[in-house]
């Protein structure tokens, strides 16, 4: 046996523990749409679910824990953030890179690229959830949700580095918005 063929056999194997996994985790999203109770809710669907965890989506489905939801401890905010997700096919992007890390996991890049259209569909959703809410009250409730989730889940992107992250970006937005106003003020005063 050469270097070479060693290469390949590690190659084939990481692939191949890559895409059973991808294929477990489609079976296991697949399992709770179908055995779980759905809620319609205008363009998606709510599936409720009996495990502890944050609100996700996949496709038109956003999961929420289900005591969580009928106690009315889910903030609309994250709904919002979901059905973004939801609205902007975000789960076909994560399909593809997933494809994509499976080839090509061996390449430091892949994972990089994958992290930043991670991030970059965060700050997609985060900006559909601030047309409808104030940035201040939409940055709590990400810090509160970021302080209560004490475990890492697969599909939860409330993590303190994304949520830092994600901070910076609205205030960066909302910046930049009070210096226009401020500047159309200052005009507004000017020609008065």
């Amino acid at each position: 046996f050469s270097a070479s063929n060693y290469l390949t056999g590690l190659y084939v194997l990481v692939s191949f523990i890559l895409i059973v996994r991808f294929v477990v985790n489609l079976i296991r999203l697949t399992r709770k749409i179908l055995i779980n109770t759905k809620i319609r809710n205008g363009d998606t669907t709510i599936v409720l679910i009996p495990e502890s965890t944050l609100p996700y989506s996949f496709f038109g489905y956003i999961f929420l824990n289900r005591a969580d939801y009928e106690a009315g401890l889910i903030e609309t905010e994250l709904i919002l953030h979901e059905e973004g997700h939801c609205k902007q096919y975000h789960s076909i992007d994560i399909l593809i890179i997933e494809l994509l890390n499976i080839v090509l996991w061996f390449n430091p890049a892949i994972w990089l690229f994958r992290k930043e259209i991670l991030l970059n569909h965060e700050y997609s959703a985060d900006s559909r959830v601030l047309n409808f809410t104030d940035s201040t009250d939409y940055q709590l409730i990400l810090l509160n949700v970021l302080l209560r989730n004490n475990s890492s889940f697969l599909v939860s992107n409330f993590k303190y580095s994304s949520i830092r992250n994600r901070l910076a970006m609205m205030t960066k937005n909302n910046t930049r918005n009070n210096a226009i106003l401020r500047k159309i003020t200052g005009s507004i005063f000017f020609l008065m």
